[in-house]
C-alpha cells in the first residue's frame, strides 16, 4: 500500500522505506525538520519509521484510506503523545494547546481521564509527521509538551482552542 501512494505522490510520514538512487530536489528547507529514530529491517536495505512510546505526531483528522491528493493537501491534523505500542496497534492521547501559549499542549481530558484512541496497524499512515517535544518540568506547566515550532502545522500555532 505504501508504495502506491508513493506512487501516486502522496505524503508518507511513517512505514517501511527503502534506500533508492532517486532523489528529490528541494528549492526551500522548509521540508526538512529534524533527525529521524528508525529501525534497520532485518533484510538490511529497508529502514522502518514508526511512532515510539513517548513521542508526539500530528495525525490526520478524518482520514481514510481513500484520500486523494487534493484531500491531503487540504487536511487537517490533531496532535497525540503516543502512549503505547501492543500487537501493532498505536494508543495515543489527543493533545489541546494550552491557553496563552502558541506551542504548548497538554494531554485533553475526558472526565478525570486522558483522551484516547487507538489506531490500528493497518491505519499507520494516518500518522503525518514526528514533532520534536519536550515535557516540560516548571509547576505550572509540569507533564506539558512544549513542541518544535517547525514541526507544527502553521493553523495549529495561531489557532485559538475551541
Amino acid at each position: 500500500m505504501e508504495k502506491s501512494l508513493v506512487q501516486e505522490g502522496l505524503p508518507i510520514g511513517c512505514g517501511t522505506f527503502k534506500v533508492s538512487r532517486q532523489s528529490d530536489i528541494y528549492d526551500c528547507t522548509d521540508v526538512f525538520s529534524h533527525s529521524m529514530e528508525v529501525t534497520l529491517t532485518s533484510k538490511g536495505k529497508k529502514y522502518e519509521i514508526r511512532p515510539r512510546v513517548g513521542q508526539v505526531w500530528a495525525i490526520y483528522k478524518n482520514w481514510s484510506h481513500a484520500w486523494t491528493f487534493e484531500d491531503y493537501s487540504r487536511c487537517e491534523y490533531f496532535l497525540a503523545e503516543v502512549l503505547e505500542i501492543s500487537n501493532g496497534n498505536i494508543t495515543v492521547s489527543c493533545l489541546t494547546k494550552v491557553e496563552g501559549f502558541s506551542t504548548v499542549f497538554k494531554p485533553e481530558k475526558k472526565g478525570e481521564s486522558r483522551s484516547a484512541m487507538i489506531v490500528a496497524e493497518s491505519d499507520l499512515i494516518m500518522f503525518s509527521h514526528q514533532i520534536p517535544a519536550f515535557r516540560l518540568a516548571n509547576d505550572s506547566l509540569c507533564g506539558y509538551w512544549e513542541l518544535d515550532p517547525a514541526s507544527l502545522p502553521e493553523v495549529l500555532l495561531v489557532r485559538k482552542n475551541k
